[in-house]
């Protein structure tokens, strides 16, 4: 992994946390419960947050599929 290689648990951590993924999530119609949020470390999160994290954790689609691309290789590890 390189230096500037965003993870899941940095992408959370730089939206504000699970709470702040949540409120952000259900002021746009998502629902969203935090318990999801801590299976993303291991799953990836999931396409049709991404424009909900994206500002809040000011990341790009690349990151996040990057970071997604890392979680599954470790869950298949």
């Amino acid at each position: 992994m390189s230096q500037t290689q965003k993870t899941i648990r940095t992408i959370i951590d730089g939206a504000g946390g699970a709470a702040a993924i949540v409120t952000a999530s259900e002021a746009v119609g998502l629902k969203l419960g935090i318990d999801a949020i801590y299976k993303w470390r291991h799953n990836g999160i999931p396409d049709r947050y991404w424009s909900v994290i994206m500002p809040i954790a000011n990341v790009s689609e690349a990151d996040l599929f990057a970071a997604n691309e890392l979680a599954r290789a470790e869950k298949a590890a």
